[in-house]
């Protein structure tokens, strides 16, 4: 995508919020846990074969460890998949951003904070990797120490350098108008 759609797609995204609607963006687990399925899908299969020579060879320690592999593999993936793969939501509007994650079908608050609760907004490279992360700095005050929260990747889509964009610019933009007394 080109600069001048990327800045489009920006500008049309805080067009909607200024209408007072807010920008909604919802993560779809079924694509990672589809992969991560048919990873440990894999694990258990090749565990299981070499648990069938070893018991075709009457080895029982070789039984006993790829048998074990097995089962752990199944046990992680179960776990993986319920714990780790939650739909998550992202709502900007014009009063700030809220973070909700889906546990057992009902939308759960992990954050939210006003435009001017917002010291700044980064994109931060997680370790020596290409891959990055967007950060909200929260200031210290006397009740809480600063900290730095993350907005979590599965969200932005196939794109998340735009959604970064939007995220800086509505701070920017909103981080006065988020003064006013409103629900968030």
């Amino acid at each position: 995508m080109n600069d001048a759609s990327a800045d489009q797609g920006v500008e049309d995204a805080l067009a909607h919020i200024d209408t007072g609607w807010p920008l909604v963006m919802t993560s779809d687990p079924a694509g990672p846990r589809r992969d991560f399925l048919l990873l440990s899908g894999g694990a258990v299969s090749v565990a299981l074969i070499f648990g069938l020579i070893g018991l075709w060879g009457h080895d029982l320690a070789m039984i006993a460890v790829f048998g074990g592999t097995a089962v752990l593999s199944i046990i992680g993936s179960y776990a993986m998949t319920r714990l780790l793969a939650r739909p998550h939501q992202v709502a900007l509007s014009t009063i700030g951003i809220v973070h909700e994650e889906q546990v057992k079908g009902v939308w759960r608050r992990q954050y939210a904070y006003r435009w001017h609760e917002i010291s700044q907004v980064t994109v931060d490279r997680i370790g020596r990797s290409n891959n990055r992360i967007c950060h909200l700095q929260i200031p210290a005050t006397p009740e809480q120490p600063a900290e730095s929260v993350p907005v979590p990747n599965t969200v932005l889509g196939k794109e998340p350098e735009r959604t970064w964009a939007i995220i800086i610019r509505a701070h920017q933009r909103y981080a006065g108008f988020s003064r006013q007394d409103a629900a968030l």
